[in-house]
């Protein structure tokens, strides 16, 4: 399992980064797609990536991408995902509660210490 959160700061705003593959989908180094979400984080359904924009509140969630973990240990690698704004957020998310509408592209090597 690859469950991560990275923080990501600027002068004005935090983002949180979530990127998270469970159990049921976790194999090791390799390429993970990114299908629009069933349910939200924590939930043993498809590989995910997130971003949380502290100032507004704001929920982002993959709809599509690719996440290629590249560590024998499975922290470092690099994401390309588009995500748009969920209209319900973290803890009720699922694939009906994505609204259509703006995106937001993560595109980017990550590593974890």
């Amino acid at each position: 399992m690859l469950h991560t959160v990275l923080r990501v700061a600027d002068r004005h705003q935090v983002y949180l980064l979530y990127i998270e593959i469970n159990a049921g989908f976790y194999t090791g180094p390799g390429l993970y797609y990114l299908p629009a979400w069933q349910y939200g984080l924590g939930t043993s359904d498809v590989p995910k990536v997130a971003v949380l924009q502290s100032s507004t509140g704001t929920f982002w969630e993959s709809v599509a991408g690719v996440v290629n973990v590249t560590g024998d240990d499975g922290r470092s690698g690099t994401v390309n995902a588009i995500l748009q704004a969920s209209s319900v957020g973290v803890q009720a998310s699922n694939g009906h509660t994505v609204v259509p509408g703006p995106t937001l592209s993560v595109d980017g090597p990550f590593a974890c210490p």
